[in-house]
């Protein structure tokens, strides 16, 4: 639902959903293979993002 939000306000926003995790398994990605997932495509929005001109 954010997510849809945010793109109709023209905001570059990748969403993903990760079934069958607990909320708190984005600081897990030493034992939880979806965090590890998680954790690469965070970084790479958040590369993309800073390296965006303005």
């Amino acid at each position: 639902m954010l997510g849809e939000r945010l793109k109709a306000a023209s905001v570059d926003v990748t969403v993903r959903n990760y079934d069958g995790v607990a909320h708190e398994f984005f600081g897990m990605g030493a034992v939880v293979d979806k965090a590890k997932d998680a954790v690469q495509v965070a970084a790479a929005g958040l590369k993309r993002g800073f390296m965006q001109k303005r």
